[in-house]
C-alpha cells in the first residue's frame, strides 16, 4: 500500500513500492508519477521498513 517516504534530508513522499532491486525502489505516487530511489538515499526508518519487509517475503 502507500505510505510516506522520506530521503536523509527529510523531503517526504506519499508512494507505494513496486519494485525493488538490488538496493534500486520504484515508487508510484497516486497519480501514477514514477520516481526512481537508492535505498542508500533513505531516511534510516524507511530503511529497517524496506529490511522487514524482505525479512518477511524470505520467510
Amino acid at each position: 500500500g502507500y505510505r510516506e517516504w522520506a530521503d536523509q534530508q527529510g523531503r517526504k513522499v506519499f508512494a507505494r513500492l513496486t519494485r525493488y532491486k538490488s538496493g534500486q525502489l520504484i515508487l508510484v505516487e497516486p497519480d501514477g508519477r514514477k520516481i526512481r530511489a537508492s535505498e542508500s538515499r533513505l531516511s534510516d526508518a524507511d530503511r529497517t521498513w524496506i529490511a522487514a519487509e524482505r525479512a518477511k517475503r524470505d520467510n
